[in-house]
Formats: C-alpha cells, structure tokens, sequence
C-alpha cells in the first residue's frame, strides 16, 4: 500500500456555520444527496467526490480532492467505492487460469488506491468528530483488507448488515424484490439507524443476467443493463 499525503484534520477542526454538509464519495447515483436536498432548510449538497473531476486514481485528483474536502467541511460523508475487483462471485471465476489470476491481481492493485483514500477520509472524519459511514456488499473481500481494516477500528465506530430489499430495491422489469446484502461501517449512530434485516414477506430476484429498464416502444427494443448494476444503486427510501 503506497502512502499518500493525508487530509490534515487541524487544519479543520472549527466546523464551519451554516446548513449540514453532505459528500458522497465514489457514488454515481448522488442518491444521498437528492434525499437531502428534500430537506434544503436543513441540508447544504454538494458533487460527488468521483469521475469526472475528481480522479482518486491522480495525484492530481486526490489534492483536487483534498481541496475540496477542506472547503466543503462536510458534516456527513457517505462512501460506496467500487467493489468489482473484491466481489466473491469474481474471485471465484477466476479460479480457471494463471492469465485470470493475474488480470484480477492488477485489478485489485489499482482498486487499493481507492482503500487508501477511503482510509484518509474516514481518518479525517473520525478525528474532526464528524459523520462517516462506507457501504460494500457484505461478502466483499475488501472489508479485510489493511486500509479498511484500519479505518474502521477506531472508537465509536460500528458494523451492521442490511438488506436493501426493505428499502424497496426492486426490479424495473419484474417488480421483485433484490436483497443486495450490505455491510456499512462508520458512525455509530448512523449505522445503528439503517440496519433491516428482509422480513421475508416475498421473494428476490437473482442478482445475474440483465434486464429491461425501459419498455419497448413502437416496436424499438427496451434498453438493457446487467441486473448486478441496477443492484448497486440507492433506492430513495434508503438515501
């Protein structure tokens, strides 16, 4: 793991006056912050921490990062990095040949800098005593490695499964339900408030294959994307 130059939380200990600040990093919906911008006496939002301005994989994208962190000040920060290299489905498929084993080690490899920034933020959070809560499925192999390991053993941290069923994660298509198991760490009392377990009151979709996210029009086929994307998304009633 290559050390970066960290965030420096005494350089921004005083939290600034005004609204709740709300960052997503690595997110492409922003579910997080259009369920905040509902409340705009409450809640001040801002972009994503992701593609295309910032990009953790530069130098030069982690100070524009860095920056931004500093002058946004965020009360909340919401992290959901990419999971494609630590899925278990992954590491199972590749248990084929020499050429997957590798191809998957140089994935993992440039997802790392990804952890490590995670690490920062969640560091830089923690010490400011501000909110931080990271998502993952829960059979994601990065929950073991070092830089999260590390992150999410300090005190007043917590650690709980949810199903994202009970937030109303649905198919488009066929209207079932998709379970999507998730893991979140950070502030305890975030966590702590976005735990459900399925109540097994229906059934779920298999997260494979693809599906229609639009309907067929005037004899035009419907758009299709992989089941698993879809799954990754944030329903409104989680955000």
């Amino acid at each position: 793991y290559k050390r970066q130059t960290p965030l420096n939380p005494k350089l921004s200990m005083v939290r600034k006056p005004g609204k709740y600040r709300v960052v997503e990093l690595y997110t492409w919906t922003n579910m997080v912050a259009s369920a905040a911008n509902l409340e705009p006496d409450v809640w001040e939002c801002y972009e994503p921490i992701s593609l295309p301005r910032f990009d953790i994989l530069t130098e030069s994208g982690r100070i524009n990062a860095r920056a931004f962190m500093y002058v946004v000040d965020p009360d909340l920060v919401v992290i959901a990095d990419p999971c494609t290299a630590w899925s278990i489905m992954n590491l199972n498929m590749i248990q084929r040949t020499p050429q997957q084993c590798r191809d998957l080690q140089v994935k993992q490899e440039k997802a790392r800098t990804f952890l490590v920034f995670v690490e920062e933020i969640v560091h830089f959070q923690h010490k400011r005593l501000r909110a931080v809560v990271r998502e993952n499925p829960t059979t994601s192999v990065s929950w073991k490695e070092p830089p999260i390991m590390a992150a999410f053993s300090q005190p007043g941290m917590a650690s709980v499964k949810t199903d994202m069923c009970m937030y109303n994660k649905v198919r488009p298509d066929t209207g079932e339900h998709v379970r999507k198991s998730t893991m979140l760490k950070g502030t305890k009392e975030i966590c702590e408030a976005c735990t459900r377990k399925c109540d097994k009151s229906h059934s779920h979709s298999p997260i494979e294959g693809r599906m229609a996210v639009k309907p067929m029009v005037n004899g035009v086929l419907p758009k299709t994307c992989k089941v698993s994307e879809r799954a990754g998304g944030y329903t409104i009633d989680f955000a």
